[in-house]
């Protein structure tokens, strides 16, 4: 469970990099 939520989190991290590395370009 613990290491489910910390896969979701990773993967939601790096999609909010993505999104914000959009926005700056």
């Amino acid at each position: 469970m613990m290491k489910l939520l910390q896969h979701i989190m990773s993967f939601k991290e790096k999609l909010d990099k993505k999104r914000h590395g959009d926005k700056t370009l």
